[in-house]
Formats: C-alpha cells, structure tokens, sequence
C-alpha cells in the first residue's frame, strides 16, 4: 500500500507541473513532506520539473521521471505495468470522498488510453522508451484530469 508521504509525492509533482493543489490539498496527510519526486527529478537529470505542456508531448522524452514518480508510489508492478488494483486502492485511501469516483474513473482511463496497463516485457525499473512512453502519457493524462476535476 501507499504511505501518505508517498502521496504527498504525487501532490508535490501535481503543485511542480503546474497545477494548483486544490482539491488534493484535502487529502489525507497532504501536509507530509516527501523526497520522491524530488529525487526522480534528480535522477532524470532535470534541474526542475518538466512543464504540463512537455509532459503532454508525446516526442518529449521525461527521461523516466514519470515512471520513477509512479514506481516510488509503489503503483507499477514487475512487469512494469501501472497495477490498476493498487492505484484503485490508492485512491480510495486517499482521495477525499467527494471526489473518489471520478479520480478513480479518470485514473482508470487514463491507463487504459495510456497503455500502460500492457507492456511486454517490462519491469518495476526498466528505462527504455518503450517502457517509459506509457508511464508519461498516464501521468500526463492524469495530471490534466485531475486538474480539470478539482
């Protein structure tokens, strides 16, 4: 399961790419501070966060910081696919009630659309394009979304 300091996580890249916090500051242990996505950051080699708008590029390449970011939150399986069941579980722990049905429908769509739910081949770290592409279009998908939703 997801810790909340892992949340905070995902809230600090939602805050870095742009978007307000807004309804994800009403979730549970928002206030937690969290290293995780300041460390993929770094591992990527970015000296900051990429842009909403680079993120939803399909020839940008993130460098696996979005499935780096989602891998800390414990939400890609061994195959390195994101396991729907965990990120469905995530949600219902976290995200305010107001909210939980559409930020799990978006999250499930948004995998769906994504591909990420079906990489061959794959695994919790791997760094290949092939691997990383899917990451980046859910996290992008979701990112989006969620900041329409909220």
């Amino acid at each position: 399961m997801s810790s909340p300091v892992q949340f905070l996580t995902f809230l600090v890249g939602l805050n870095f790419v742009g978007y307000s916090l807004g309804c994800f500051s009403t979730f549970k242990n928002a206030q937690n501070i969290s290293f995780v996505q300041e460390d993929c950051q770094k591992s990527a080699g970015f000296q900051e966060m990429p842009s909403m708008d680079d993120l939803g590029m399909e020839k940008f390449d993130d460098q696996c910081i979005s499935k780096c970011i989602l891998n800390g939150l414990q939400m890609i399986d061994n195959e390195g696919q994101i396991d729907k069941d965990i990120l469905l579980d995530f949600m219902e722990i976290n995200a305010p009630e107001a909210y939980l049905l559409k930020l799990s429908e978006l999250s499930s769509s948004c995998s769906e659309s994504s591909g990420s739910d079906k990489i061959e081949g794959g695994s919790k770290t791997g760094k290949t394009r092939e691997e990383c592409a899917p990451m980046q279009k859910f996290y992008s998908c979701f990112l989006a979304g969620a900041g329409k939703l909220c």
